[in-house]
């Protein structure tokens, strides 16, 4: 299983999207970053994975000798790769 670093806005249908991608979730670890163009569901995000029996936690840092999965919208995507391409 992976650890899903995610985070998405509050009009995505996150339920469904959490529910397609359980079966091959371990974690899901919500990346914070800002946006000034549309909410962010954090909060929604850890109710969510609540009811869906699926631990949840803000990422801090990659873990080592697991596979991470990178998910959301294009602008997750990019600001994780501004922030964490090439640290350790």
């Amino acid at each position: 299983k992976i650890n899903l670093i995610y985070n998405a806005y509050l009009d995505k249908d996150i339920f469904q999207i959490l529910n397609t991608l359980k079966p091959i979730i371990d974690t899901i670890q919500i990346y914070k970053y800002k946006s000034a163009e549309r909410k962010l569901a954090d909060d929604e995000i850890y109710s969510i994975a609540s009811k869906l029996g699926i631990q949840c936690k803000e990422f801090v840092k990659l873990e080592e000798n697991k596979k991470n999965l990178v998910f959301g919208s294009f602008m997750l995507v990019e600001n994780f790769l501004k922030e964490w391409c090439g640290k350790k």
